[in-house]
């Protein structure tokens, strides 16, 4: 009896101790308050780059009628180049994201009354590029077992295009440091708003799954179960600039999913073949560099503050609140689902991606937080100084909200011959959509080439 009342005591302990540290994170609900952090979408995310056209070239003599026995073992290796690029929208743009003020301005305007006050209004028009190559690795087992690995290398670059106009007429404001000078200036160590492009260059994670096909109908179908694990390889992200170009997620992750296909239509040189797969990925936990804004509202965190005896010089506020978190990206998922129609050596498809993405939880490192120092709000002479607590940090701006995404693409490719080796050779476009703020609208294009040993 003694041992089950330690036990339960234990135990109570240790959900106390999660509720503590559970009341330290900060998970973002909406896009209503400005965002310190922005997550892209990395390429092995874009499912439609390894699955589009190739999986139907990995399981395709498996839809011969008179396929009844097992699959042989073959080596398919893909291969392609990309390009995408954000679309331009203002109704639905990254800079409500990171700046969500009025877009409107007509309605600001200077007061004729008082110059002394300098005014300016601040535009974002953020971008995103990305160009690069990936590659594939997939091998069917006799046993109808198959692993596949995947990889990417490639260069984002992200410009937040930053506009400022001036609205103060006064003559002596012309050579002050605007709010546009003062967020690219070296007073900010983190968070700075960079008035040229920003580039990044590495490998993305590696994606390994190893899953088992079962067919049916004789051999007209199949459906694969499925495991995946995520290694990191990526560097992780900065906290330097906001919207900083990022490769890859830099987080372990671990998932499972399922794979389907069915032959709709087959004659000897016509066919038309449905293929789906969906797949769950859970992220863990990982230490971040992020920067954090006050409760007190949105950009809070480019106030001036000082620390308590030393209320004369003043710094950013960014410059105490960047730290390094412990960030939890959660759950992803990706559905996609095509239709192939195959005539002659020539193939055609037209598909379709879902892509979610949850809310990342972001918490203070080790569930504890970080010491104080004596942190306020004040500038240079002023007369009162306002002492802050990390209590006033806002978590939640600092976490990258849920993401949804649609996307379409449609994809062309001709069955040939190089160097007595069988190829296929395609090339394809796409253009993902959302109704959120929190992630790119952008159109791509890619070119994809497949073998089989």
């Amino acid at each position: 009896m003694k041992r089950f009342l330690y036990i339960f005591v234990i135990s109570l302990s240790f959900v106390s101790i999660s509720l503590a540290c559970e009341s330290k994170c900060g998970i973002s609900k909406c896009d209503s308050e400005s965002k310190t952090f922005f997550r892209p979408r990395s390429a092995i995310e874009e499912v439609d780059f390894f699955l589009g056209l190739n999986w139907y070239n990995y399981y395709s003599k498996y839809f011969e009628p008179n396929a009844y026995n097992l699959p042989d073992e073959d080596i398919h290796i893909a291969a392609g180049v990309f390009f995408q690029k954000s679309k331009n929208n203002h109704e639905h743009s990254l800079s409500n994201y990171f700046f969500p003020l009025t877009d409107d301005e007509s309605n600001i305007t200077p007061d004729p009354t008082d110059q002394q006050i300098f005014e300016s209004v601040l535009t974002l028009a953020p971008e995103r590029k990305m160009v690069g190559a990936y590659f594939d690795y997939h091998q069917d087992f006799c046993n109808n077992f198959w692993v596949d690995a995947k990889f990417a290398i490639y260069e984002a670059t992200h410009n937040l295009r930053p506009c400022e106009k001036t609205l103060s007429t006064n003559p002596n404001f012309q050579d002050i440091c605007t709010p546009l000078c003062f967020l690219g200036s070296n007073q900010l160590n983190y968070g700075k708003v960079a008035n040229q492009k920003l580039k990044a260059l590495g490998f993305d994670d590696i994606e390994i799954k190893v899953g088992y096909n079962y067919y049916f109908c004789n051999n007209k179908g199949y459906l694969g179960l499925y495991g995946s694990g995520l290694i990191p390889i990526a560097d992780k992200p900065s906290a330097r600039f906001l919207f900083a170009p990022m490769v890859g997620r830099a987080h372990w992750g671990l998932g499972a999913g399922f794979d389907f296909g069915y032959s709709v239509y087959k004659s000897e040189n016509k066919s038309v073949t449905f293929l789906a797969d969906c797949s769950y990925q859970y992220l863990f936990r990982s230490t971040e560099l992020r920067s954090l804004d006050f409760k007190l509202g949105p950009l809070s965190r480019f106030m001036a503050a000082s620390t308590i005896g030393n209320t004369a010089e003043s710094v950013p506020a960014i410059n105490y609140t960047t730290m390094c978190l412990d960030v939890t990206p959660r759950s992803v998922v990706n559905f996609w689902t095509a239709l192939h129609f195959q005539r002659c050596r020539w193939h055609a498809e037209l598909g379709y991606n879902l892509w979610f993405r949850q809310a990342e939880k972001v918490c203070f490192k080790d569930c504890q937080k970080p010491p104080f120092d004596g942190l306020g709000l004040g500038v240079y002479a002023d007369t009162t100084f306002i002492p802050l607590a990390f209590e006033n940090l806002d978590l939640a701006s600092a976490s990258h909200s849920q993401v949804l995404t649609n996307k379409v693409y449609l994809a062309l490719s001709y069955d040939t011959k190089i160097c007595q080796r069988d190829m296929n050779i395609g090339i394809a476009g796409s253009f993902e959509f959302t109704k959120k703020i929190n992630a790119v609208e952008q159109w791509g294009i890619w070119g994809n080439f497949e073998t089989s040993f």
